[in-house]
């Protein structure tokens, strides 16, 4: 990867993350928008070919994750899909939980503009992200950011 597309890459991933962490605050401070929030009678099955079980320590075939509003409601080889439920295939897809990085440094040195310094880190942040990390810890927000 060419140091533009590295760039690139971390400026959408710190736009991701500045998207998720205001989520955050607006919801621990009493009031998420609500067209952000998924409505709780939303209901979507995602049939998974492969699905690996952190806590077994099993890859299990055939599975289906059954997501109620923002929650995982249920998960198996023959959980029943409800009728109006968006189904997704990754029949073909190896699914697992969303691993924590907890050592990253998201945002480049202090000799760049600020704007470009933010793309630069919404990059790095879509690059976690492209790699399965769902969260991620920035140990030095250079700037003040």
């Amino acid at each position: 990867m060419n140091r533009q597309q590295r760039i690139g890459s971390r400026v959408i991933c710190a736009l991701v993350v500045a998207i998720v962490l205001s989520g955050v605050l607006v919801r621990s401070q009493g009031g998420a928008p609500t067209r952000f929030l998924t409505p709780p009678s939303q209901v979507v099955a995602v049939r998974v070919g492969r699905l690996f079980d952190s806590r077994a320590g099993a890859m299990l075939a055939n599975q289906v994750v059954l997501i109620r509003g923002d929650r995982i409601a249920d998960v198996g080889p023959a959980v029943a899909i409800p009728s109006g439920a968006v189904v997704i295939d990754l029949s073909a897809a190896t699914v697992l939980p969303g691993m924590i990085d907890a050592h990253v440094h998201l945002f480049p040195a202090d000799d760049l503009s600020e704007s470009t310094r933010t793309i630069v880190a919404v990059a790095n942040a879509q690059t976690d992200l492209n790699a399965g990390f769902t969260t991620v810890l920035d140990m030095d927000s250079r700037g003040g950011f």
